[in-house]
């Protein structure tokens, strides 16, 4: 079956989801090139919102990371957001040659876990891979200060295994504990609910 997707359409489609106008006609450039192409059109879709999703979900995080930032130069004032992919930290402090991994994780208000990575396409990442003297995980409704010595501890205690999974927009599986939120929050060195 063919699709026929006509600007009007996006038009509409813009103010029945929470895409952008820029979103949208991408959308509706893409659907149009493929059609030709008989490519499914709903696969099309998906695919582009998972991006969507992914890239909205990236720039909370980078927002989160910047608050966060603002609290860590309350007492580190050379603290700085380390640019780009860094596996051991996400803010470095110099001064004191450590740093603080930040964690946003709003899907822990609906699952009750909070995801502890260890492994992304096959390779060690996260908790494996940290040099980070503070792990700082941010629900959205709070924010839980720990350290990877006392995440390791509650996973041993606990006798967790790790899944595989791959995120909304993740092109690779990645293997991650799912801690209940209370086993981190009930060991943390801080938990305080976000203004």
């Amino acid at each position: 079956m063919k699709y026929k997707v006509l600007l009007e359409d996006i038009e509409l489609m813009k103010h029945l989801s929470p895409l952008t106008y820029e979103e949208a006609k991408r959308l509706y450039d893409v659907v149009a090139r493929e059609e030709s192409n008989n490519k499914n059109v709903n696969l099309i879709i998906k695919e582009i919102n998972m991006e969507t999703s992914f890239n909205k979900d990236l720039e909370r995080g980078q927002r989160i990371e910047k608050e966060i930032l603002v609290e860590v130069k309350k007492k580190y004032d050379d603290a700085y957001l380390v640019d780009g992919y860094c596996k051991e930290w996400d803010i470095h402090i110099p001064s004191h040659d450590k740093g603080v991994e930040v964690k946003y994780d709003p899907m822990s208000q609906q699952t009750g876990n909070l995801v502890v990575e260890i492994e992304y396409n096959d390779r060690p990442s996260g908790l494996s891979t940290t040099k980070a003297y503070r792990w700082v995980f941010h629900t959205g409704k709070e924010v839980i200060v720990t350290t990877p010595g006392i995440l390791n501890k509650v996973i041993e205690d606990n006798k967790l295994y790790p899944a595989r999974f791959r995120g909304p927009g993740d092109p690779y599986y990645k293997r991650a504990y799912l801690i209940k939120k209370h086993l981190i929050a009930d060991t943390a060195l801080q938990v305080r609910k976000v203004q």
